[in-house]
C-alpha cells in the first residue's frame, strides 16, 4: 500500500579503512527490507557536524537508484538501521 512504512529486517556494517574513516566513512552497508529488496552499496558516514548519516547508492552520473520521499522516510530508514547495528541515534540539529 502507498505510504506504509519501510520495515528494515537486517542491516549489516562492513567498516571502513582506517584513511576511509578519517574522510568520514564508518562502513558500507547491507539493508534488507521486508519483501524481500536488498540495497547493497549504501554508506554510513559522519557528518561535518559529527551527525551519522546513511548515503545510498548513486550511479557514475551522481543520480540516486533509490530514493526515499521524505525526511521523516529517511529519518526512519536511519532509525530502524542504527538500531539493527546496535548504533545510538543522534539528534539532528
Amino acid at each position: 500500500m502507498p505510504g506504509d512504512p519501510l520495515r528494515v529486517v537486517r542491516a549489516q556494517l562492513a567498516e571502513a579503512t582506517p584513511e576511509e574513516f578519517r574522510s568520514g566513512l564508518i562502513g558500507y552497508l547491507t539493508i534488507e527490507v521486508a519483501g524481500g529488496l536488498v540495497v547493497e552499496g549504501a554508506t554510513l558516514r559522519r557528518l561535518r557536524s559529527g551527525v551519522q548519516s546513511i548515503s545510498l547508492p548513486r550511479n557514475k552520473k551522481g543520480y540516486p537508484y533509490l530514493w526515499l520521499r521524505t525526511p521523516s522516510a529517511r529519518r526512519d530508514l536511519e532509525f530502524q538501521v542504527f538500531q539493527k547495528l546496535g548504533i545510538r541515534a543522534e539528534a539532528v540539529p
